[in-house]
C-alpha cells in the first residue's frame, strides 16, 4: 500500500495463540473488513499489491499472521516493513497471561502450536519469545486476560 491507496486500510493481526485472534477476525468481518487468516506469508505481499492495484478490491484488509503461518520466521520482517510509516497500515497484537492461556487451551482440549514434549507452558513461553518483536512493533496491544468474548468484541 502506498500514497496512491486513498481510503484503504490494512491491519495485521497477530498475538498469542488462545488470546482471541479468531474472535477479533470475526468481529472485523462483521464491520466489513476482508479478513485473511493463515495464508502463507510469502503470498501476503502479493495480496497487498493486488489489493493496491484493484479498483474493486477490498477497502479494508486484515491479515492474521502468527506462529501457525507457513513461512512466518522467514517473511514476518518483510511484512512488518510494509507497515512502517504508513498511517493506513496498523498492527494489532492480542496477548493474555500465561495462566489465562493455559486455562483456555485446557478448556478446548487443544495442544498449543509450539507445544512439544516439554508441555503447554513451555510452548507458550517459546511463542512469547518468537512474537516479542511483533508485540514491540504493534500499534495496539490488547490484553485479553480478563476479557470475556463479549468484552473483546466490544473493545
Amino acid at each position: 500500500m502506498d500514497g496512491n491507496d486513498e481510503g484503504r486500510e490494512l491491519l495485521l493481526i497477530s498475538g498469542m495463540s488462545g488470546a482471541g485472534k479468531g474472535t477479533a477476525s470475526k468481529v472485523l468481518e462483521e464491520f466489513g473488513w476482508y479478513v485473511v487468516d493463515n495464508l502463507p506469508l510469502e503470498f501476503v505481499a502479493d495480496l497487498i499489491d493486488h489489493m493496491q492495484g484493484a479498483e474493486d478490491g477490498p477497502k479494508r484488509l486484515a491479515v492474521v499472521a502468527d506462529v501457525r503461518s507457513l513461512g512466518f520466521d522467514e517473511h514476518i520482517g518483510g511484512l512488518l516493513q510494509r507497515f512502517d510509516g504508513r498511517p493506513q497500515a496498523k498492527v494489532l497484537f492480542l496477548d493474555a497471561s500465561n495462566e489465562a492461556l493455559v486455562a483456555r487451551f485446557n478448556n478446548v482440549r487443544r495442544s498449543h502450536p509450539l507445544q512439544s514434549g516439554d508441555g503447554l507452558i513451555d510452548g507458550i513461553q517459546r511463542e512469547r519469545k518468537v512474537l516479542e518483536g511483533i508485540r514491540g512493533r504493534a500499534d495496539v496491544v490488547v490484553d485479553t486476560t480478563k476479557l470475556s468474548v463479549h468484552d473483546l468484541r466490544h473493545r
